[in-house]
């Protein structure tokens, strides 16, 4: 009973993590951000973000501050070697990002686009080797000169129809990149001009792959258990296995010692029986001996006797006697 409720709890935990999996691949927590930005504002009052002075591992840039519409990342913005920031967050509203926003940030990993953008500017992630390749927007119009130059870790991009502008040297040395053009022409001409691997590729495929093997890795986890749990119950079950012939064994050379004692009592108890039956009868047989013998020395005794009288004459009739007188006074 116990096993089964540790089974049941394994596999509880298992699918809790597999949920926590499925809401991380395809739902997005931001981070809370400190208001620490330096901005600028255009001609029609909004906003410009150039720059940020707290360090944060996730940097959400709000829509707005102070009441300004935030609509831009200016030029150098962020980056920078000593950049400490992994992932950035972009509102909705900003159409823009200026030149070298986030050029050189060596812990930049993610940056989420909004569909607002339309453009990105000259060498806007040049040299971010860490970066893993953006969903660019529907919406998306122009990718400036270098504008992902040497981004060495950039996987599978999909470029939208809507690009109608991909600068010189846009992806140079972006050695794993493997572009998306079933939807640009222009895309894949720059990709043949410089020799860039296409496909297309299913972003919702994609994260269905990650859920399924999260999946099938944790379900290996559970039956490794099941089967160190399964071990247990059959060690278990061999040792009551064991301990239980031990007692039958024991219990049948007791009840053998306890059945051969009795066996040889009852065979004392049988021979000393017919002991006593065969004296006994032989002690008969010799009564019955000397009485046949007794018997024949009488009967011979009278033979005998009778044959004696039968050869002696009978004797003369005795005379009879005179009555005697009495005595004179």
């Amino acid at each position: 009973m116990k096993q089964k409720t540790k089974v049941r709890l394994l596999l509880a935990f298992a699918v809790a993590i597999i949920v926590i999996v499925f809401c991380l691949v395809f739902f997005r927590f931001p981070s809370n951000v400190n208001m620490h930005f330096e901005y600028d504002e255009d001609e029609n009052g909004d906003l410009i973000i150039k720059g940020y002075t707290g360090e944060v591992d996730t940097l959400e840039i709000p829509a707005e501050i102070d009441g300004h519409k935030v609509a831009a990342i200016g030029k150098g913005a962020f980056g920078g070697e000593h950049w400490p920031t992994k992932k950035v967050i972009l509102p909705e509203g900003v159409v823009s990002i200026g030149e070298e926003a986030f050029a050189d940030a060596p812990a930049l990993v993610e940056i989420e686009l909004p569909k607002s953008l339309k453009t990105i500017g000259k060498s806007a992630f040049a040299r971010c080797d860490k970066l893993q390749a953006p969903k660019l927007p529907e919406g998306l119009e122009s990718i400036d000169d270098f504008a992902f130059e040497n981004c060495s870790s950039l996987g599978r991009m999909k470029i939208p129809a809507s690009v109608k502008t991909i600068g010189h040297d846009a992806f140079f040395g972006c050695e794993n990149l493997r572009l998306d053009v079933s939807e640009n022409e222009m895309a894949a001409q720059i990709a043949a001009e410089y020799h860039i691997e296409t496909g297309a590729v299913s972003e919702t495929a994609l994260y269905f792959m990650i859920a399924f093997l999260a999946s099938a890795l944790l379900l290996a986890v559970v039956i490794l258990v099941w089967q160190k749990l399964a071990r247990r119950r059959g060690m278990k079950a061999a040792e009551a296995l064991a301990n239980t012939r031990a007692n039958a064994t024991t219990s049948a050379t007791t009840n053998a010692g306890a059945d051969a004692r009795a066996n040889t009592g009852a065979n004392a108890g049988a021979n000393a029986t017919t002991s006593a039956t065969t004296n006994a009868g032989a002690s008969a047989g010799a009564n019955a001996t000397t009485s046949a013998e007794a018997d024949t020395r009488a009967n011979t005794g009278a033979d005998t006797g009778a044959s004696a009288q039968s050869d002696t004459p009978p004797a003369p009739p005795t005379a009879p006697q005179p009555p005697k007188q009495p005595k004179q006074p």
